[in-house]
């Protein structure tokens, strides 16, 4: 039979028990796709009960737009056992003003901002790095996989 030739285990470290069962728990199981459309509405909610003004977005170049502000939204839950988050797909040559990193541990979600000028600071640090083709290839696409500390140490926290 074909399940005496898989080892189940491997289901087993894809899942993140700090999440079972917590608030965001079923957030943190979608498929990245829904997760960064979950993401979006999540933002807009706490954007406008901040009273934040949100108006429709300009271009597919961002997802959101705040006070006037051209936003792209990232969100990430934490990596499987670390206290790292991954946000991925950062596109500095996208029509944006700032990025909005969602940040979604098992019980809170905690939401900072960085401007475009400070995204593109980090990349020339290193400390944003290429997603695609290493360190010789220019995709134009970035990661990063920050500490609850690099994103208070690098952003501006909005909540």
């Amino acid at each position: 039979m074909l399940q005496e030739h898989l080892d189940m285990s491997i289901i087993e470290k894809a899942i993140d028990p700090r999440y079972e069962g917590k608030l965001f728990g079923k957030f943190r199981n979608l498929a990245p796709s829904q997760k960064g459309k979950v993401g979006e509405m999540f933002c807009e909610q706490v954007m406008r009960s901040l009273g934040r003004k949100v108006t429709e977005r300009k271009s597919k170049d961002h997802d959101i737009v705040v006070d006037g502000q051209k936003g792209e939204i990232k969100s990430s839950t934490l990596n499987n056992g670390t206290n790292v988050f991954s946000f991925l797909q950062i596109r500095p040559g996208q029509d944006y003003d700032k990025m909005i990193l969602q940040a979604f541990f098992p019980e809170k979600l905690r939401i900072f901002e960085l401007s475009k000028e400070d995204i593109l600071g980090l990349i020339e640090l290193e400390i944003i790095k290429p997603q695609h083709g290493g360190k010789k290839s220019n995709s134009g696409t970035f990661m990063w996989y920050p500490t609850i500390e690099d994103l208070e140490k690098h952003a501006t926290e909005i909540i």
